[in-house]
C-alpha cells in the first residue's frame, strides 16, 4: 500500500486506481500533480496502531485535494486484514473496473 501511495504522490497518472490496504502516510508530500480520474480505496483498521485514524484521514484529504476519487472504509481491526476488507475490495473493484474483477461465472465471496 505504501509503495502505491508513493507512486500516486510522485508519478500521478501512472496508476488509474489503487486499493490501499492499511496504508500509512509515508511522508507529507509537496505539490502533487492531478489525480483526476484516479479511483482510490483506503481500507483502514479502526484500531490500527501503525495508521491511526487521523493519519488515514490526512492521506484521504491529500489524495482528494489532488483530484482522486477516494473512499475510506474502516474495519473493526488493527493492522491485520479481515474478511470485510476482502468483501469491500471485491465490491470496489467490481464498480471500478470494466467487467468487474471476477472470472465470468465465478461466485463472489458475498454469494
Amino acid at each position: 500500500a505504501n509503495a502505491a501511495v508513493g507512486v500516486l504522490f510522485r508519478h500521478p497518472g501512472v496508476l488509474r486506481g489503487a486499493v490501499l490496504l492499511r496504508p500509512v502516510m509515508p511522508y507529507e508530500p509537496g505539490a502533487i500533480g492531478s489525480l483526476a480520474g484516479t479511483g482510490v480505496l483506503i481500507a483502514a483498521g479502526t484500531h490500527d496502531p501503525y495508521a491511526p485514524e487521523a493519519v488515514t484521514q490526512r492521506l484521504g484529504q491529500v489524495l482528494a485535494a489532488a483530484g482522486a476519487a477516494g473512499t475510506i472504509n474502516g474495519a473493526e481491526a488493527a493492522h491485520e486484514l479481515v474478511e470485510r476488507d476482502l468483501l469491500v475490495t471485491e465490491e470496489w473493484l467490481g464498480r471500478s473496473t470494466p467487467g468487474g474483477c471476477r472470472q465470468p461465472g465465478a461466485p463472489s465471496r458475498s454469494e
